[in-house]
């Protein structure tokens, strides 16, 4: 979908959808025969617009390949986007992220645009209505912001053909970005009735990785450390969050709605209301199709991909504190068991298995199912994710399972990264140290999971976020943010080394082409990729 198609709000599908109960906030329902005209007439329909912008999140956080690869922790090997090398300004996946980003936003620009007109209103829920959608809106330009630099900036709803865009400053984007929420927290309350709305604390933890993140670019300003950490403390202190006891809860299937997730995006067991599904469990799993005593059923593994493969250095990263840190367990599956009887297995059995200390060949020749060895991983052979296990997949790769956005555990390492930049070093030794003692095995084991002040660097904060929150976040964006990509991903990403490609203007991805193209010239491209 291109910019200048994006001028109806959702109004050429078959399916809008509308809220209910807290735990599907988006529920099926078909409004065939509507235009733009008659649509926003009374509150009903106000609340239908708000819930489309929601849906579209949806697409809006499957863009796995720009969020995660060509980084330490994820690999595809091969991929353009993984090695920095044809990458293309057609580029399909960056094409992807340009329109899924986009068309939230015009979803949230009508709402807003729109909101003044309807009669049939109270001034409580169109403020509220607005709030949302600003709030949104200010997510998505943070995503493209990050990803393309200079956009775009589009603040109101496409009621005709346009084409000649032109982008804005970044600077100026994330000036817009930051007024919009200063004055969206005003307005949101701290907890909605219908689970997966905006809240101000979602709205509060987006700013304070908006102002992280512009302090160290060059027009920042070292304040901006200092009022992300103040927005961190903001959301803790608060008590309208909590981590959990375990972080294994965390990732509890049947826990999904629950005291620590501050923002997801929301999917339902009822197939109907799900459109495409979430195919998020496909990540960090190499195809299992062909294995002996495996079959694509609904299973443990979840029907992996092999799109996003984990780096070995994602492993190693648990070497230090293995004995104590639960998060490894809780994060990978180190042995596959036959979910189906095979030609030499049966249900129930071995038939891969990943030590962690490495076996010697004696004690591989014992058993007779496959042992892989830490220093063998590759893109077909490593301990599969297990944090994201979708038990109701459906299809061929649609699932049930929430995104989570935002959670307080990221919030915490923001802190900790904020109050670092901001030269507090206690509170963000604090923070990091409340992350790392969750993930302890035991209450006997959480002062060895502590760190030191002196180990409190960019880096460790980094490879706690890679322990605590890989596949969530773009970790793509976290390594920008710190300009860390290009060290990190030279050092760890093995076929990024091997191409030896990535260079500073990668920093920034190509502006799709057909998006160039269409718009006469007005868009130009980022330096570095030519047609």
């Amino acid at each position: 979908m291109k910019i200048r198609n994006i001028k109806k709000l959702f109004l050429g599908l078959a399916l809008l959808f509308s809220a209910t109960a807290c735990e599907n906030f988006l529920e099926e329902e078909n409004l065939s025969g509507i235009d733009s005209n008659n649509f926003f007439v009374d509150d009903e329909s106000f609340g239908r617009a708000i819930a489309s912008i929601y849906l579209e999140l949806r697409d809006a956080y499957k863009t796995y390949p720009t969020d995660l690869l060509g980084t330490d922790i994820f690999i595809f090997t091969g991929f353009p986007l993984n090695k920095y090398d044809d990458l293309s300004i057609r580029e399909d996946q960056v094409k992807k992220a340009w329109e899924a980003y986009y068309k939230v936003i015009q979803n949230c620009n009508t709402v807003i645009s729109r909101a003044a007109d309807i009669d049939d209103l109270t001034e409580e829920a169109r403020n509220l209505g607005v709030a949302e959608a600003k709030t949104i809106r200010a997510l998505m330009y943070f995503k493209l912001v990050q990803q393309f630099g200079d956009v775009p900036l589009v603040l109101e709803e496409v009621r005709t053909d346009k084409i000649d865009y032109v982008r804005e400053n970044e600077e100026i984007v994330y000036q817009q970005m930051i007024s919009d929420l200063e004055a969206t927290i005003q307005v949101l309350p701290v907890s909605q009735e219908l689970f997966g709305r905006a809240t101000r604390g979602m709205a509060q933890h987006l700013l304070s990785k908006i102002y992280l993140t512009r302090g160290y670019l060059s027009y920042g300003d070292p304040a901006d450390f200092t009022r992300s950490a103040g927005l961190v403390d903001a959301v803790i202190e608060s008590n309208q969050y909590r981590l959990l006891d375990t972080y294994g809860e965390v990732f509890n299937d049947n826990n999904q709605v629950n005291d620590e997730v501050i923002f997801s995006v929301q999917y339902t067991t009822e197939v109907s209301a799900n459109g495409e599904g979430n195919n998020k469990h496909q990540i960090g799993k190499y195809s299992l199709d062909g294995l002996d005593g495996y079959a694509r059923i609904n299973s443990v593994y979840s029907r992996p991909a092999g799109f996003t493969n984990v780096t070995p250095y994602m492993f190693s990263l648990f070497d230090e504190f293995d004995a104590e840190d639960t998060r490894n367990e809780a994060s990978f599956h180190y042995t596959l068991f036959a979910i189906v009887d095979g030609t030499n297995v049966s249900v129930g059995d071995t038939i891969t298995h990943y030590p962690r200390i490495p076996w010697t060949d004696e004690q591989k020749a014992a058993v007779s199912y496959l042992v892989v060895n830490p220093d063998q991983y590759n893109d077909n052979a490593y301990p599969l994710f297990k944090k994201f296990d979708d038990f109701t997949p459906y299809g061929d790769n649609e699932g049930t399972r929430d995104t989570y956005v935002f959670r307080l555990a990221e919030t915490y390492l923001l802190g900790a990264e904020a109050h670092f930049k901001a030269n507090n070093t206690d509170k963000a030794l604090e923070y990091i140290n409340t992350i790392r003692r969750r993930a302890a095995t035991s209450d006997s084991d959480k002062s060895a999971m502590e760190i030191s002040v002196d180990q409190l660097t960019i880096d460790f904060i980094l490879e706690e976020s890679a322990r605590e929150l890989a596949g969530e976040t773009a970790r793509w964006n976290d390594l920008k943010r710190t300009g860390k990509l290009i060290e990190r991903a030279m050092a760890f990403n093995e076929d990024v080394q091997f191409h030896n490609t990535l260079r500073e203007f990668h920093m920034l991805r190509p502006i799709p082409q057909n998006e160039v193209d269409l718009s006469g010239g007005s868009l130009k491209q980022n330096p570095g990729y030519t047609f």
